[in-house]
């Protein structure tokens, strides 16, 4: 019987040494999304990195230029006769997945919405009245 008692005295802190509560957010940590909308919306280098890196504009079956679906966004010139053509109330829709409209017609077709901060800085631009800036 001694023997156990003396086991378990050594055995026993080696068995609880390694436990301690784990603070969740610390192994985890959520990587905050720095969204930064400029004063200034430009659309060289706010609006069409956006349409570049999200829209297909690189795949021919998409926005690369008029000719498909009418729904050009290769550059100023086309996106906005496929604002005009959509029109913009339309078309700010379509990006934020509006669920009035049908879900066939949202951008990015067969995507996920486009991020917030990317609608905010699209939003904005055509509160600034889409210049070619």
């Amino acid at each position: 019987m001694r023997k156990i008692i003396v086991a378990l005295l050594f055995v026993s802190p080696l068995l609880f040494h390694g436990c301690y509560y784990d603070n969740f957010a610390e192994i985890h940590p959520v990587v905050q999304d720095t969204c930064i909308v400029p004063d200034t919306v430009s659309f060289t280098g706010n609006i069409m990195p956006i349409f570049n890196s999200t829209c297909g504009t690189g795949n021919s079956a998409c926005h690369k230029n008029n000719t498909s679906d009418g729904l050009g966004l290769a550059n100023y010139a086309d996106v906005i006769t496929t604002i005009q053509d959509a029109s913009v109330t339309k078309f700010l829709k379509r990006i934020n997945h509006d669920p009035t409209i049908d879900p066939a017609t949202w951008m990015p077709k067969g995507a996920p919405k486009l991020s917030d901060c990317n609608i905010s800085k699209i939003q904005k631009w055509f509160d600034q009245g889409q210049q070619n800036n």
